[in-house]
């Protein structure tokens, strides 16, 4: 009985670890970063992909649920097609910035880190974590 108290708390526990995590859906990334972003799309990128073929439905079915960290990875290992893992990591991130706009996820004030481990962090999505409540609340 105590073996199965100790693991329905732990997965309660884990449940409510996520809520914590960052979503594309609050704001992690700024316009100034995606705009940058599209303009590193258009030089690198366009040759090979249209942007739509990296939004709607197609892109959702991928990626979401996904974090940011599997896609900023995937970006570095596999892009350019030509000579993948050619750019900084910042311009990566800026990319990433351009498919969360291209996505409709919202910018916010802070520009998304170019950061493998921040960024395995941040879970795709369309919507926002839930909110924590301070602890002098609860």
């Amino acid at each position: 009985m105590r073996v199965l108290l100790i693991l329905a708390t732990a997965g309660l526990l884990g449940a409510a670890a996520t809520l914590d995590d960052p979503t594309t859906a609050n704001g992690v990334y700024t316009r100034r970063q995606a705009d940058e972003g599209r303009d590193l799309f258009a030089l690198a990128c366009q040759n090979c992909h249209a942007p739509t073929q990296h939004a709607g439905n197609d892109f959702r079915s991928k990626w979401f649920g996904r974090s940011l960290g599997e896609l900023f990875g995937y970006l570095r290992r596999e892009m350019p097609k030509t000579d993948p893992g050619t750019m900084s990591d910042e311009e990566y991130a800026a990319l990433v910035a351009y498919l969360m706009r291209i996505n409709r996820m919202p910018a916010g004030q802070n520009p998304l880190a170019a950061d493998s481990a921040v960024l395995h962090r941040i879970r795709i999505d369309s919507i926002p974590s839930a909110p924590v409540p301070h602890p002098d609340t609860r």
